[in-house]
């Protein structure tokens, strides 16, 4: 895997971008590299992760619990991921989670992982939006030959049935197009059949939202409010191929629970030196300040 930084994979025009922070090839530049574009640039440039390309994944195991090497479940054919450049400047570790939905566990094993690809074919990315899934959905399931209406019990198939048909048409009004959307992921959530296939096949929980954004954990999981669910809609989320560790040109250091864990730096650029797609044990990650 290649060490470089991450805005080389920023379409050209983000060279220009970058002389107006002040912070291009100034050799008086103290801070460039991963806090040089403004905020506003980062978050639009995360909502196209074929370009970005540089995602973060945090899984967390027993100790004595083995890991599949893979980006998801074994069963998943897709995995839910995130923006390396959000959590740039580091998050303390135990910061890090909540941000995808997560809850830290001190007395779990982390995985921690950066997938920096050469060639974005190789996961896939899409921004984690409803018409994107259902996009996705139709692809993965439409080769079985589904009948529609699905028999009880066959989640696949009805999942298919649900979203087939959906076509993400324009309005001018924006909020009925979303509508629209969110219309057939109610209907998802209402049969438990296709919530077991949302959750084992595409890792997507009740917590998503699919409005592009990962929910931040809230108060344990608790019922949401719209106004909860939108003002912790802060860091974008992918869905990308469930592929090894090594075919995501990933690495990944592995880091046993330990006194005072919780108060240390998860850096990218950490995982990057010192992971593998074998997911050497980093004993303290203090080594990270």
């Amino acid at each position: 895997m290649s060490n470089r930084p991450s805005i080389a994979a920023l379409p050209v025009l983000f060279t220009g971008l970058l002389a107006l922070t002040g912070c291009n090839n100034d050799e008086n530049c103290q801070d460039c590299g991963a806090t040089a574009d403004p905020p506003a640039i980062i978050n639009d440039v995360a909502k196209r992760p074929d370009q970005f390309n540089d995602f973060l994944r945090q899984i967390f195991l027993f100790p004595n619990q083995p890991f599949s090497g893979l980006l998801g479940q074994p069963a998943a054919v897709y995995a839910l991921v995130g923006p390396t450049r959000f959590y740039q400047p580091p998050l303390l570790v135990s910061q890090v989670p909540q941000y995808p939905g997560l809850t830290y566990r001190t007395d779990k094993t982390l995985y921690a992982i950066r997938c920096q690809p050469r060639d974005s074919a190789v996961l896939e990315p899409v921004l984690a939006s409803w018409p994107n899934v259902y996009a996705l959905m139709k692809i993965d399931l439409g080769n079985n030959s589904y009948a529609c209406p699905a028999p009880p019990g066959a989640g696949e198939n009805a999942l298919y049935c649900l979203v087939k048909d959906y076509q993400d048409t324009p309005s001018a009004i924006s909020s009925d197009s979303v509508y629209r959307a969110l219309e057939v992921a109610v209907q998802l959530f209402a049969n438990p059949d296709v919530v077991n296939v949302l959750k084992n096949r595409y890792g997507i929980y009740q917590e998503f939202s699919g409005l592009g954004m990962s929910i931040k954990t809230y108060n344990n999981y608790a019922p949401m409010s719209a106004k909860v669910v939108l003002d912790h809609s802060v860091v974008p989320e992918y869905l990308v191929k469930n592929t090894t560790l090594a075919q995501g040109e990933c690495r990944c250091i592995r880091v046993e629970p330990y006194a005072g864990r919780e108060n240390d730096p998860l850096d990218p650029d950490f995982i990057t030196q010192a992971g593998s797609a074998d997911c050497p044990t980093v004993n303290s990650l203090q080594r990270a300040r």
